[in-house]
């Protein structure tokens, strides 16, 4: 990814978000027309703030991206709550956050993005939820649970199914830049791949595209 310092640029639109940002992740290109971008916040930003930052995020660097030619607001779907983009311009939009950890992710194909901050989960206890979907050879080999659970997320954003779906009927297979979840319905199969994009000590960062 490509790292800016992003306070001043952020402070010169007039955004609350500029004094917010530690460090900030401009959007990059990472399949076929999809792009992602993450920010760290300070850690005294409010919790119950960081959907809004996560929005604000989305509209200052499409501003910015398309030289202030895209319009765009965003809501919530009415169907489940997920975030759309208004008008929609084609795109499917997918937002995270997590602890002072935000994301955000736009495609023409199907999209689901996940930031997981590694303070703010246990490993062990996620590798007691994935005893459904993995075989028992992968939970001897699992090295990094919390990217496990990151790709797990941002695949049930994509497929539109839920985390809780997922990890009740799916099956995870390791890919060469993440895990797949293969979901078997009678004679149909349906798979989900997600990948990691990120993954330092302080946070995973992973999407998945259909």
């Amino acid at each position: 990814m490509i790292h800016t310092n992003s306070n001043s640029e952020s402070s010169s639109k007039g955004s609350t978000l500029g004094n917010e940002i530690v460090d900030l992740y401009r959007w990059k290109l990472v399949h076929q027309k999809t792009f992602v971008a993450s920010a760290k916040l300070k850690k005294s930003t409010s919790i119950s703030n960081l959907s809004q930052y996560s929005r604000e995020l989305t509209v200052m660097e499409l501003t910015d991206l398309f030289d202030n030619k895209f319009p765009v607001k965003i809501s919530q779907s009415a169907n489940n709550g997920a975030p759309k983009f208004i008008p929609t311009n084609g795109l499917n939009l997918s937002l995270s956050h997590s602890q002072n950890f935000i994301a955000s992710a736009f495609s023409k194909k199907s999209i689901g993005v996940d930031i997981q901050s590694r303070a703010k989960i246990r490993p062990d206890f996620i590798s007691r939820i994935y005893k459904n979907i993995l075989s028992n050879k992968l939970q001897r080999e699992i090295s990094d649970p919390i990217a496990l659970w990151s790709c797990l997320e941002s695949a049930a954003k994509c497929s539109g199914l839920g985390t809780s779906y997922l990890l009740t009927n799916s099956t995870a297979s390791k890919n060469k830049q993440g895990w797949t979840f293969t979901i078997r319905e009678n004679s149909i199969i349906s798979s989900f791949s997600s990948f990691v994009i990120n993954s330092d000590f302080q946070h995973v960062l992973s999407a998945a595209i259909s």
